[in-house]
């Protein structure tokens, strides 16, 4: 009888080895998973504070983040995330100041202001 069951299932015998090639994917997936989440490096709520703080930089940060080039305007935005709340009021007066000159400017100063909070 068992012959018979060999003829009519195809998979019969390897039914085993296709469970536990099935369950060892798993295990290498979730242990993958696991160490990546501990690989990933999670930002502090408030970044060190940073050196080039002076308010000439940061002028010049906040002028840049109405510049033409995206890549530019986003280096700027992430620099000033990282300088922290030192930037906080420099970015308020950013607001008020290119209100109406330049959008962009003040849309993105807005903006920081809320992340860096």
């Amino acid at each position: 009888m068992s012959t018979c069951t060999n003829k009519l299932n195809p998979f019969f015998g390897r039914q085993d080895s296709l469970e536990r090639l099935l369950l060892l994917a798993l295990r290498f997936f979730f242990f993958a998973f696991i160490a990546l989440m501990f690989a990933i490096e999670v930002p502090a709520d408030h970044p060190s504070v940073n050196v080039n703080a002076d308010p000439q930089y940061v002028s010049k940060l906040i002028k840049q983040l109405g510049h033409p080039r995206y890549v530019l305007r986003e280096q700027a935005q992430t620099e000033l995330i990282k300088i922290g709340p030192q930037v906080l009021d420099a970015l308020s007066a950013a607001v008020e100041k290119f209100r109406g000159k330049d959008p962009e400017i003040a849309m993105r100063a807005s903006y920081l202001r809320t992340m860096i909070k």
